[in-house]
């Protein structure tokens, strides 16, 4: 058998094949006799052993358990890190130290940046970690850490910004899973302690990479729902860190701060907590106390509704005793209206008569006026006077239509003469005995004067009958008109 086979388990398959093929390959030319063979020694084998793992491996994750820790005066960090099957020596140098030295206890799962070594005094495997961070829960309570301080720091689980949950809500919205427990439980407590709470269930994944993207589609839908007076339920089971991780999601706690409506978180058991807890206007640690803690108690309701109608009667009874009072008083300052009604009586009969008396007195004046005007009236009644003035109107009548007539007449012989002699001056004439009318073309203007017109000029004649037109080629001047 070759020596090779003895490193099988040593070191990773075909990490030393390149010298084990030099080795043969001069076996095989024979250069070196075949009883002679390269002796290593145990510095040379662990140092050749080191070259070829920082060369295979490098600097590579590894994921496992802490086992026992031991830290020396030297300040590095001596543990084992473990699974179910096999222990792995790992080492923290001081120099490496840093925030993440924290998560190196015993028990706790981590995952650890190292690099692959042979300690080479004892010739032990080991590895030289660089960074650890937690893993599985530790990661997750770690990430949960980071994410309410950043959270915190924001603001979103400010007091202050918190919203008061309603006495007696009108409709409660419990946004969970529909075949879980946490609504089964919270349902039966509603319930049993306010038999007429108004419940709508609004389905929801609670567990799983899609649950965080389900609960904001929930509660979406259960804000759209909602109005003033209502609230709304955020609630699940218990379970692990890993159950309970979308009620860590960091959008999920941001819908929450923006809600309209008052939100509730009842997630897991009393021990939990979640992002969602801090972010609500109220925590319940459980899905039942956040039916005790959103529902009125019917019987307090009762209670109250006693105490209300205890109080309402002793002060109705107060106020009846009290106009009773009032009213005994009244009646003892009453007086009978009969001897009122009499004298009445008696005023009004003495007003009446005194009433009949002025009407009489006021209407005998007024009837003595009357008939002292009504003889005035007649001294000076207009009717004679009247037909004095219709003959007169008639006369002056007769006289204007008479001199009316006379005057037409003398102004229709007036116009007849005017209208001869205008005829007999007339143009009308003197275009039947040959005569015409010269008129420029070019200025409108009747010619009378043979100076007036140039030659060349155009002038039209106008006849009895039509009109000449004519062009100037010759002026004579002086003549007789």
């Amino acid at each position: 058998m070759d020596f090779s086979d003895s490193f099988d388990d040593l070191f990773p398959k075909g990490a030393l094949s390149e010298v084990l093929n030099q080795e043969h390959e001069e076996d095989e030319g024979e250069v070196l006799p075949r009883k002679e063979r390269r002796i290593w020694s145990v510095s040379e084998l662990l140092f050749h052993i080191n070259s070829l793992l920082d060369l295979e491996y490098g600097t590579l994750w590894i994921q496992g358990e802490v086992g026992q820790v031991t830290v020396p005066s030297s300040g590095h960090y001596y543990f084992n890190l473990k699974d179910d099957r096999v222990l792995l020596r790992s080492v923290c140098f001081r120099s490496s130290h840093g925030d993440f030295i924290e998560h190196i206890r015993e028990g706790a799962s981590v995952l650890c940046l190292a690099r692959v070594n042979v300690y080479q005094a004892r010739g032990d495997l080991q590895i030289v970690v660089e960074y650890v961070e937690p893993w599985g829960e530790g990661r997750l309570k770690l990430e949960f850490e980071r994410l309410k301080e950043r959270l915190g720091r924001e603001g979103l689980f400010s007091q202050e910004k918190k919203r008061e949950i309603p006495a007696w809500p009108g409709t409660i919205f419990v946004v969970t899973s529909p075949s879980g427990a946490a609504f089964r439980d919270f349902l039966k407590t509603a319930r049993a302690k306010f038999p007429p709470a108004r419940i709508v269930l609004v389905p929801s994944m609670v567990q799983g990479e899609d649950a965080p993207k389900s609960l904001l589609d929930a509660l979406d839908l259960a804000e759209e729902a909602a109005g003033e007076g209502d609230v709304i339920v955020l609630t699940r089971g218990g379970g692990s860190m890993e159950d309970l991780w979308a009620f860590n999601h960091e959008a999920l706690a941001r819908r929450i701060y923006d809600c309209n409506i008052p939100v509730v978180s009842g997630v897991g058991h009393e021990v939990d907590f979640t992002i969602c807890d801090f972010v609500s206007d109220k925590r319940a640690a459980t899905p039942t106390a956040a039916a005790e803690l959103v529902c009125p108690s019917a019987s307090v309701l009762l209670e109250r509704v006693r105490e209300a109608e205890t109080r309402l009667r002793r002060q109705m009874d107060h106020l009846i005793l009290e106009k009773r009072h009032s009213l005994a008083l009244l009646a003892s300052r009453l007086k009978h209206p009969r001897g009122a009604i009499t004298e009445q009586r008696l005023r009004l009969d003495d007003i009446l008569g005194k009433m009949s008396g002025a009407m009489e007195r006021c209407l005998s004046q007024k009837e003595r006026g009357l008939s002292g005007l009504s003889s005035r009236l007649s001294v000076a009644s207009p009717l004679s006077r009247l037909q004095t003035l219709a003959v007169l109107l008639n006369q002056n009548t007769h006289q204007m239509r008479e001199r009316m007539r006379d005057l037409l007449h003398l102004r229709k012989e007036h116009y007849l003469k005017l209208d001869s002699r205008l005829r007999a001056s007339g143009p009308g004439l003197c275009f039947k005995r040959g005569f015409a009318l010269v008129v420029s073309v070019s200025t409108g203007e009747v010619l009378t004067d043979a100076s007036k017109i140039g030659v060349g000029e155009e002038v039209e004649v106008k006849l009895k009958r039509g009109a000449l037109l004519c062009r100037v080629t010759d002026v004579k001047e002086g003549l007789e008109k």
